[in-house]
């Protein structure tokens, strides 16, 4: 799986952000925030703001909660 965000973190990292806005909403939600997680931080902005408000949210406060939860975490050399 992680193979799999790195790639197509990858892959949306140099796709126009329009295109990549149309993918999001269609994808594994999990997934979706992974791959977000890992965008240039322009990149991932200008998708979010390409997407319904809601989705928006939602993704934005669960990769939220995932840099927290990893923050948190014992286990910082990854």
């Amino acid at each position: 799986r992680v193979a799999q965000v790195i790639r197509l973190s990858k892959v949306f990292n140099k796709m126009k952000p329009d295109e990549a806005a149309k993918m999001i909403p269609v994808m594994d939600e999990e997934l979706a925030i992974d791959v977000m997680a890992r965008l240039k931080p322009k990149q991932a902005a200008i998708i979010l703001g390409k997407l319904e408000a809601e989705l928006a949210a939602r993704l934005t406060m669960k990769m939220a909660e995932g840099k927290r939860a990893r923050l948190k975490s014992p286990n910082l050399d990854r």
